[in-house]
């Protein structure tokens, strides 16, 4: 019964060779956390032997140099392999056996039954732990519950149910329990009862060593305590108490520092280091010392020699295998202060037999044999129960009466842990035997999981293979049942699970913004709306750019123009820039020097030095058109705006900001990309073609013939050695606490090795790196954290009249005029950003003098007039009063108008005047008795019937037409003059 079956291979590619480095042996546990291992071989060769090391290191001190290697860099990939095996339902080496082997199938990962869901259906195990869902499988004739393993390949599927091949592991483990039982990495097992200070493991080279002690209370109770060098750092553990490098660690509190973590989960805490070292302690007796394949054959102690040979494990520190446990275990004991008194232990043999007391062996076996009972029968086969009843016995018979039963627990503790690491799930503990009582809704487990379900961190659905990681290595604790999550110490119902976002809680139902979307805290997850928001392009220095859709370039500018932003589509917007000879000095050129922004018909252009021009005339601040809006918006930016876009430009450094709403998404190409949310295709050209060369795609967008470099630009750092140690010092600030709120919402590194390219690349001394800081400041900032970075010395900011410098300040309403706009609802509402800059506190604006005021003292402007706070003027029958910069007026019904004909306007209260009524000042106007409302002729000018010449002169005599009204014939002596330059009144028609 043979069948073809289609199977996923795992195949490796080397992606990168092996590499090795020599570095300051202070640097080992940077390299560890890159991936870099000591290399202890090439150590060795050089300083003749693990002695020779050892002396070195003691007359180097921390100027001692270490040899490292990283492991080539593999790439796995699966591929569709075809295979004969037997088919379905069948089995044996010919396919000729039928397999009716069938149980049950969990999707929990001890047999539990998840609420709600009924596991009725039989199965074979394959078929179980080969589904997205499957995680355990109970044998449905002996009962038998295994775990589903997280590969396919391992043993338990590959040798079936009944047995398997042992493989090689790529890391071993040592284990003391009980007080005075080991197991050696090689999983040979001794009992010893020695009580002073003993080196449990080291490496043969000295980086790291693990010691251990027994210490006991005045009232008889004894647990163990551990002492760790790792490296450089020491870590202590002492009745329930943790220092790492003096530093007390507090119980649940995990602490990452240097190369060491320290993390807790259920009964135990893990004491990790990158030497591949790792310890877990349960605090009291029951410790586990895992080393990885790399300290194959390079460790001593009573944790023997890792070499997958347990006949050596027995090697005393004078290099010779002894027989007897008792004076294998004397010989690892050390020098200190707690030794003081201390006699070796005595080999006296099986505890149970030196007694004498039948009875207690009796109490012994009736309490240890339990082990060859249900249900840890159902592990028999996987794991020998023979040296932990062994063990058992031993401690029962040793111990004082009140500790016996809680080696019995420990032991058969760590036989149902060992049974799950086979994939062998026991429950076994009773309310009569070795209970334990858990807080509030949760349960106990001798396999909590590794990644327990919380509110914090839920475990979605997925695969067995990356369900059963979290059950890959045991230890005992309390956790919530299946379908409960765990949050400050309560097991809550999915709905009930709180949300998270910067470090702050938030409960179901509350909603928070993230830029232009709402979202929304449902069973624990976040759901927002799904707006496209604006996005933002930055250039900065010489020339640094990251586009609207996150990819970064650095680009040699040299001396040329570039389009920036170009609206292909709709042709509204143009955004250009100019790279020139850098402000700060060195004669470096490519750094932006100038930017220009086209929106329909108008042109502005700004320089470095804060000049103004608009469609090619130098214009004062604020300038508005109908296509775009200038005005200063702090001390330190000028804000351009036009429809659907802004541009911020700083005047303290090469730095301009420019903002697209996604309105232009697919219509703008230039350097800064494409902005439809894929980085793939930034580098589209106007022919449509995407280049991978910067300098081929940037040469693309010169607005003039320009011979750009060719390549990538050099590292400054790298040209300019000599600069790279001011540049650390003034950079480094990124990495302080002074930014380290920061560090969660905004990637540092980035901005890290911008301002070591930009400081290396100009005259130190200069603030280049002022202009990098501001840009990861303003960035925090956007990201709703504000962080105040400078101080009197560095990068400090003079402001004036009356204003204080802002790391966030509004980009709107900042001064009298603003303060009109913002309220129309052109402001903040359409600006919501942070400037960095001086600005006047809150409650005050900047008048046309730049001083600060309160908004109350705002003048008002009309036409070309001004009027001060408080002024007022009549608007036909309404009065209206200057209130904080705009007239306030009142709302009475005025007396309709009817439009007046041809050049006539309509005045309240006036006189019309014509010819006849051009006396000289003061005398009465007999066509003007009674001032009467309604239409005149605009101030200045006159309506004409005849003009004569009475006291004027002589009479000339012209044909006028007064638009829209008659014809007339008109006689004009000196008046002429006069009525000529009433431009637009009147139309000569004929001589």
């Amino acid at each position: 019964h043979w069948c073809e079956h289609t199977v996923e291979e795992r195949v490796e590619r080397v992606l990168s060779p092996r590499l090795q480095l020599e570095v300051s042996c202070s640097q080992v546990y940077q390299y560890n956390t890159q991936g870099w291992r000591l290399d202890v071989d090439r150590m060795r060769i050089k300083h003749g032997g693990d002695d020779g090391i050892a002396l070195y290191y003691i007359q180097r001190g921390l100027n001692a140099s270490c040899f490292m290697y990283k492991l080539p860099e593999m790439e796995q990939q699966m591929v569709n392999k075809t295979v004969r095996a037997c088919c379905e339902g069948w089995g044996g080496p010919r396919c000729t056996e039928g397999v009716g082997v069938r149980g049950q199938c969990y999707s929990t990962w001890s047999c539990e039954k998840f609420p709600g869901v009924q596991n009725s259906s039989l199965m074979p195990m394959e078929q179980c732990c080969s589904s997205r869902w499957g995680l355990s499988w109970r044998n449905a004739s002996d009962q038998t519950c295994l775990s589903c393993t997280y590969t396919l390949s391992s043993p338990l599927v590959r040798g079936g149910l009944l047995g398997s091949v042992r493989v090689p592991q790529n890391s071993a483990t040592c284990i003391s329990w009980g007080g005075a039982h080991y197991q050696t990495f090689d999983r040979k097992h001794f009992h010893f009862q020695g009580s002073c200070t003993y080196l449990l493991a080291s490496s043969t080279d000295g980086t790291w060593a693990v010691y251990i002690r027994t210490v006991c209370d005045g009232r008889g109770n004894c647990s163990k305590a551990l002492r760790m060098m790792l490296g450089l750092d020491l870590v202590s553990i002492h009745q329930k108490s943790l220092l790492l490098n003096n530093l007390t660690v507090q119980n649940g509190e995990p602490l990452f520092q240097n190369g060491v973590s320290v993390h807790w989960l259920g009964d135990f805490v893990f004491v990790e280091s990158g030497l591949g070292v790792r310890v877990k302690f349960d605090l009291t007796n029951t410790v586990y010392l895992t080393v990885t394949a790399e300290h194959l054959a390079a460790t001593r102690g009573l944790c023997g020699v890792y070499n997958n040979n347990a006949d050596d494990d027995f090697t005393t520190m004078s290099g010779t295998v002894s027989q007897f446990a008792a004076s294998f275990g004397n010989s690892w004991k050390v020098a200190d202060q707690q030794n003081e008194g201390c006699s070796d232990a005595a080999e006296l043999g099986h505890s149970c037999d030196v007694t004498g007391d039948p009875s207690l062996r009796s109490r012994a076996e009736s309490a240890c044999h339990r082990l060859l009972e249900n249900p840890f029968t159902h592990c028999r086969l996987r794991v020998d129960p023979a040296v932990y009843i062994d063990t058992c016995l031993y401690l029962y018979c040793s111990l004082p009466p009140k500790e016996k039963d809680l080696a019995v627990c420990d032991t058969m503790a760590s036989y149902v842990r060992e049974c799950a690491q086979q994939h062998v799930i026991i429950t076994w503990r009773t309310a009569t035997l070795c209970g334990r009582v858990c807080p509030r809704d949760q349960v106990f487990s001798d396999c909590v999981s590794l990644c327990p379900p919380s509110c914090l961190s839920p475990q979605h659905p997925g695969p067995a293979a990356s369900m059963g990681q979290c059950r890959e290595e045991c230890v005992g604790g309390c956790e919530c049942p299946p379908g409960l999550y765990l949050h400050q110490g309560l097991c809550l119902k999915r709905d009930n699970c709180p949300c998270f976002h910067r470090r702050r809680t938030y409960q179901p139902g509350d909603r928070i913004q993230q830029r232009c979307n709402t979202c929304v805290c449902r069973a624990g997850q976040w759901q927002c709306t799904g707006e496209k928001c604006a996005a933002q392009c930055s250039l900065m220095g010489a020339l640094q750019v990251t586009t609207f859709d996150k990819k970064k370039y650095s680009l040699q500018g040299g001396d040329c123009p570039f389009i920036a932003v170009e609206d292909f589509v709709d042709r509204k917007l143009v955004v250009s820039v100019r790279c020139g000879k850098c402000a700060a000095g060195g004669g470096r050129l490519g750094c932006l020097r100038e930017v220009s922004v086209t929106a329909l018909r108008t042109t502005v252009t700004i320089t470095d030095t804060g000049t103004v021009t608009v469609n090619g005339l130098s214009k004062p601040l604020p300038v508005v058109t109908g296509d775009l809006v200038v005005r200063r918006v702090s001390s330190s930016f000028l804000l351009i705006q036009t429809f659907g876009a802004q541009l911020l430009w700083y005047l303290d450094g090469p730095l301009a900001l420019i903002t697209l709403q996604p309105g232009f998404a697919d219509k703008v190409r230039g350097l800064c990309g494409t902005l439809n949310w894929n980085q793939h295709d930034d580098f589209t050209t106007p022919e449509g073609d995407v280049e991978n060369s910067v300098s081929l795609f940037t040469s693309k967008f010169t607005t003039e013939h320009c011979t750009l470099p060719y390549g990538a630009p050099p590292d400054p750092c790298a040209t300019y050695t000599q600069r790279r140690q001011y540049a650390e010092t003034v950079c480094v600030v990124i990495h302080s606490p002074v930014f380290q709120m920061c560090h969660d919402v905004v990637e540092r590194e980035p901005y890290f090795r911008l301002c070591l390219s930009e400081v290396c690349g100009c005259v130190p001394q200069r603030t280049s790196h002022c202009t990098v800081l501001t840009a990861y400041a303003r960035h925090c900032a956007q990201e709703g954290v504000v962080v105040n970075w400078r101080n009197n010395t560095f990068c400090p900011v003079q402001c004036s009249g009356g204003q204080v410098y802002q790391e966030c300040g509004r980009a709107c309403g900042i001064s009298c005029s603003d303060h009109l706009s913002c309220d129309a609802g052109g402001g903040e509402t359409g600006l919501r950003m942070c400037v960095p800059g001086c600005q006047c506190q809150p409650g005050l604006v900047q008048d046309h003098q730049g001083q600060c005021v309160p908004i109350t003292m705002c003048p008002c402007v009309q036409g070309d007039k001004t009027y001060k706070a408080g002024a007022v003027i009549q608007n036909n029958c309404n009065t209206c009063v200057c209130e904080r910069g705009r007239f306030n007026c009142t709302e009475e019904p005025c007396e309709k108008v009817n439009q007046c004909p041809g050049s006539l306007v309509y005045s309240p209260r006036s006189c019309l005047l014509t010819c006849s009524s051009l006396d000289p000042p003061g005398v009465p106007l007999p066509s003007c008795r009674e001032p009467l409302s309604g239409c005149v002729c605009p101030q200045g000018t006159v309506l004409l019937y005849t003009c004569f010449t009475g006291n004027y002169g002589h009479n000339i005599t012209k044909r006028f037409r007064v638009p829209g009204l008659f014809n007339l014939i008109l006689s004009l002596g000196p008046m002429r003059n006069i009525l000529e330059s009433q431009v637009g009144l009147w139309n000569w028609v004929a001589s």
